[in-house]
């Protein structure tokens, strides 16, 4: 999967997706589930064995400090920030879905395979 002959253009998040070049049906982008549950503490530990760095972690933070380094650190303005806190609000509530794992929406690429893309991106810079 890793390469630059498997990115082609996209995001590497869509080179992982084998549906990725699938239209929107009635608006909507379809989405892709690895074959196993993959829970965000999990990606770290992907990430940092296949990129050398073992001190990468997964941290939760309050809506306000997320807010603030939006802000702070990335640049946003404060509505785009109150935006995305707004979306994040969301989805935490259950008013936003990510979609239910088919087989047509399940990858077979699993998350220690695309840490070996992240790793080829990253090592880009």
């Amino acid at each position: 999967m890793a390469g630059a002959e498997n990115l082609n253009g996209k995001t590497i998040i869509d080179a992982a997706n084998p549906i990725a070049d699938a239209p929107p049906e009635n608006g909507v982008l379809k989405q892709a589930f690895e074959g196993a549950t993959v829970v965000y503490a999990m990606i770290p530990m992907a990430f940092d064995a296949a990129i050398g760095k073992p001190d990468l972690n997964y941290k939760e933070f309050t809506y306000e400090d997320f807010r603030q380094a939006l802000m702070g650190q990335m640049g946003a303005s404060e509505s785009v920030a109150d935006n995305f806190i707004g979306f994040i609000h969301a989805v935490n509530e259950g008013k936003i879905t990510v979609g239910q794992r088919t087989e047509e929406s399940t990858t077979p690429t699993t998350i220690e395979e695309f840490a070996q893309t992240f790793k080829y991106v990253y090592e880009m810079n």
